[in-house]
């Protein structure tokens, strides 16, 4: 209705144009005069509209009367020219109600109980239905419901007006639900991309309620006159409606796999975009496991294919304890080789149906920073001036036991279920701390601290009565090597198609290549020999440790390296999505405060406990 009347309000020649929201304020003023005896749309008479003009400001009345009446045409005066009233019935009534719910924010407490009572006044002296008000009434339920934590609208008041209207509550969210989806499902068609993206986007967390939207999410994934960007959000949405029940699947999936094995020209990398939607959209729909697995296993096929058929066959998962094929990739002087490999998956249940994936990690013996000649360690001396004439990656042998570390990053979504459905520890958690334009619940969480990573550990410890904790930076350092001797797992160099940081820089002899500006979805890539993921970029990952700037006098065992009483810097490691690839070295190490957060940092937990399947 606000956007009705600014467009009304825009059709007047730039300069006798009054501002939006003083021809809002004073709609409103006059709406209420109009409906606040009967609460239906009436007429009011014109000195009480005056005087209520005047809380607005008392200059120029008659002039703001009249700018309504002859330039917008909202308000008609009745002969003998005493009385007035808004042309329109429901834009009367949703002024009114905003006017309304405005009013009622000063105190709510009381505003509201009192006003509930008053309808059944009104409805007493008008001897009318329910139904005779329910505009106005459905009219302050829309207002609460927008407005309703601006506002401090009680939770129980959007209800209670719908009962109030003669509604079952229940009924008229169904009503609404299905008028809002199919609104969405005609935004799928707006020239406006921005709306597309969006629409797809909100279909996509209606589940069931959206069904029939489904026809117009594949023909919108598939239509190559389609941005990417509006097709992969399709896929994304497809992918959740498949998930809320078998029979969508069932009608889903085929489609899905159709987009998955078609042949696509090598000279439109678009349309391999789409198919590795696609297969991602399988797996969250827990579909497609017989194609997705000959997709990964065929290295004829495109790497990002292969990867994005791994990523689902992840999500798909196993029992726990039971094996899940990945994808391991090795870089040598330019060429990837790729190896797909079973490793089992432990699985942590989570509040909110989320589930923390953990792999076991063997014990073992290693080799612990890196050699004088490794690229890269120069970096200390001009980004860390006090580290100068420091040997901060000296290499030495540490002996690790074994335990488990998280498969990926913690997420967005894990970090929700933990920090809103479990009691605190030590400190209060925000529930939705990362970076407005890293939002995604299979993102990493990031801008937090190291206490609050503690607390997050903390938490989960005392739910599951197993000892979860962050890792030592041996434990970290072992756990990304794998067995590897390279500045990366991966090999020799980072390429951007095999990890997440700012590929306009170049390691070795590796080639620039894309800088994404952001965090990406975790376990995009493949991951390394113990199954880990985004152990190279993406976040930097928080460690038990205290900073010392050398190895010299550390733990030889595995255990974190904590000084009492320093409450200076804590490790962080594995590099980010922003930094350059010499920062993301299995050896890399660098420091923050504590109480430090940043949109490139984020972290992982370990078990210290035995799995059994």
């Amino acid at each position: 209705m606000l956007s009705y009347l600014n467009q009304l309000n825009r059709s007047i020649e730039d300069t006798n144009r009054r501002d939006h929201l003083a021809v809002q304020q004073d709609t409103q003023h006059v709406a209420w005069e109009c409906l606040k005896q009967t609460y239906r749309p009436a007429t009011a008479a014109k000195p009480d509209i005056e005087k209520a003009l005047s809380t607005n400001g008392a200059d120029d009345i008659p002039a703001r009367l009249d700018y309504l009446e002859t330039r917008l045409r909202l308000v008609q005066t009745l002969e003998p020219g005493n009385k007035l009233r808004i042309v329109l019935d429901p834009l009367a009534e949703y002024l009114a109600a905003l006017h309304w719910v405005d009013q009622c924010r000063e105190n709510p407490a009381e505003s509201w109980p009192a006003f509930l009572d008053s309808i059944d006044q009104v409805l007493a002296q008008t001897n009318d239905p329910p139904t005779a008000i329910q505009g106005f009434l459905l009219a302050v339920r829309d207002c609460c419901k927008v407005k309703q934590k601006e506002a401090q609208v009680p939770e129980e008041i959007p209800d209670a007006l719908a009962r109030k209207a003669g509604l079952d509550p229940a009924e008229l969210k169904k009503i609404e639900e299905n008028r809002r989806i199919s609104l969405l499902i005609s935004d799928l068609a707006d020239p406006d991309e921005e709306y597309r993206i969006r629409a797809a986007k909100d279909l996509g967390k209606r589940g069931l309620a959206a069904a029939k939207a489904t026809p117009n999410l594949l023909g919108m994934a598939e239509n190559p006159n389609q941005t990417l960007e509006a097709r992969l959000e399709a896929l994304r949405s497809l992918g959740n409606l498949g998930a809320c029940s078998d029979s969508l699947k069932a009608d889903i999936a085929p489609q899905l796999i159709a987009l998955l094995q078609q042949d696509h020209d090598p000279n439109q990398p678009d349309e391999l975009a789409v198919r590795r939607g696609a297969a991602e959209a399988l797996g969250a729909m827990q579909a497609g496991k017989a194609e997705l697995q000959a997709i990964l296993n065929n290295d004829q096929q495109p790497l990002t294919l292969r990867q994005g058929a791994a990523r689902a066959l992840g999500l798909i998962g196993a029992p726990s304890g039971q094996p899940v094929p990945m994808l391991i990739a090795q870089l040598r002087e330019g060429q990837i080789s790729t190896q797909v490999k079973s490793i089992p998956v432990y699985q942590q249940a989570l509040p909110l149906e989320q589930v923390l994936n953990l792999v076991a990690i063997p014990g073992g013996e290693f080799l612990m920073g890196s050699p004088p000649e490794e690229e890269g360690r120069d970096y200390y001396q001009s980004n860390f001036p006090d580290l100068a004439g420091l040997d901060v990656e000296e290499q030495h042998r540490v002996t690790v036991p074994p335990f488990s570390m998280s498969q990926f990053p913690i997420t967005q979504a894990q970090w929700r279920a933990v920090a809103t459905a479990l009691p605190p520890v030590n400190q209060e958690l925000d529930p939705d701390p990362a970076n407005a334009s890293f939002k995604g619940g299979d993102r990493p969480v990031e801008s937090i601290s190291w206490y609050e990573a503690i607390e997050f550990c903390d938490r989960l410890s005392q739910h599951t009565g197993k000892t979860y904790r962050l890792p030592s930076e041996a434990e970290w350092e072992y756990a990304c090597r794998a067995g590897t001797t390279d500045p990366f797992h991966l090999g020799d160099t980072l390429r951007s198609d095999l990890a997440n940081y700012n590929a306009t820089y170049t390691y070795g002899n590796g080639a620039a290549g894309v800088y994404r500006q952001a965090t990406t979805e975790v376990g995009s890539f493949g991951v390394n020999a113990f199954g880990l993921a985004d152990m190279h970029g993406n976040v930097y990952e928080w460690c038990l440790d205290h900073w010392h700037p050398t190895y010299e006098r550390s733990p030889t065992d595995g255990s974190a390296w904590i000084t009492e009483g320093d409450d200076c810097y804590r490790l962080v490691r594995g590099g980010s999505w922003n930094y350059i690839p010499a920062f993301c070295r299995s050896a890399f190490r660098s420091r923050n405060t504590p109480r430090f957060r940043s949109y490139t940092v984020g972290f992982r937990v370990v078990g210290v406990f035995p799995w059994t399947p």
